[in-house]
Order: C-alpha cells, then structure tokens, then sequence
C-alpha cells in the first residue's frame, strides 16, 4: 500500500524496485515518483519515518532518519562536536550534521554499485552480477532498522545537548 505522488517509471527502475521490496518485506511506502525520493513509515504508533533517496550516480538508495527540528545556532557546535564522537561508534549508518542548516540525520546506504537486482537469465541479462530480489529486500530492511536503531540509540543525547546539559 502506498501515498504516491507523481508518476510512477514506465519500466521497473531501482526506484520501483527498491519500493516493491520494502512493501513486499511489510513496509508502508509513500512515494514520489518524480523527485525519487519516499517515506518508509514507521511500524509502531508514534515512530519516526525514514526518508529513501534513489542515489543514481552511485547506483545507491540512501536511508535517513532526521531529526524533526533544526540545531539552533547557539547549539551547533557542540552538536558538530557531539556527531564526530556518536561516527565512532557506527559501523553501517553515521551521524550527517549540517553546521550551515542545523540539519541532523543519521544515514545509511544500500550501494549496489554494477550489481543488479534480479535473476541472471529471468529478469537481468544472463551475464549480469545479481543479488536476488529477496536479498535485496532484506539489505534495504536491515538499513532502515539501523537507521532506526540509532536514531532511537542517539536520541536522548540529542536531547540533552539542545536543553544545554
């Protein structure tokens, strides 16, 4: 089940597919189709949505979990100091900090590079390096929880920097 926006691509782009394996995997999906960009909704009431950019350029899709409101000025250096710390602690997501925008967002990237999703000789040319729709399904699960768990790991301390203690 899905919000759209947009129209949806005539053939089966890694956007189309990237949204088809997260509904298949149980996930609600708002998409829009033009800018290439959708929301996995939360599972739980009150959960926090996480934003997926198709990344063309790196045959990539991005996941980020992003904090409702901006770094206010007075804050952003001790958030700048705060996410360099909160980096060594992530293996597969990491803390984006802008000290420009006040924008915070824990990000974690599914990179396919040259491999495609799909059966070699199905769905893919024959000599194409695959990964099986079910696996990439299970990839893109795995990076949004992650983005998911620290969000909810970082949170608290996000907190305490903005309440200045």
């Amino acid at each position: 089940m899905t919000a759209d926006v947009g129209t949806p691509p005539a053939g089966p782009g890694l956007l189309a597919t990237t949204v088809a394996a997260l509904q298949g995997s149980g996930r609600l999906v708002a998409t829009d189709w033009d800018a290439e960009t959708f929301d996995v909704h939360p599972r739980e009431e009150g959960g926090l949505p996480i934003a997926g950019v198709i990344l063309h350029t790196s045959n990539s899709v991005a996941f980020y979990a992003v904090w409702d409101d901006t770094v206010p000025a007075p804050a952003r250096a001790a958030v700048a100091e705060w996410s360099v710390r909160a980096n060594t602690d992530l293996t597969t997501s990491a803390v984006e900090f802008s000290l420009d925008t006040g924008i915070l967002a824990i990000r974690s990237v599914v990179h396919l590079g040259s491999v495609t999703v799909g059966t070699p000789g199905v769905d893919v040319p024959e000599e194409a390096t695959a990964i099986s729709r079910t696996a990439y399904a299970a990839l893109l699960q795995e990076s949004v929880m992650d983005v998911e768990a620290a969000y909810q790991r970082y949170r608290p301390q996000v907190a305490d920097l903005l309440a200045g203690t």
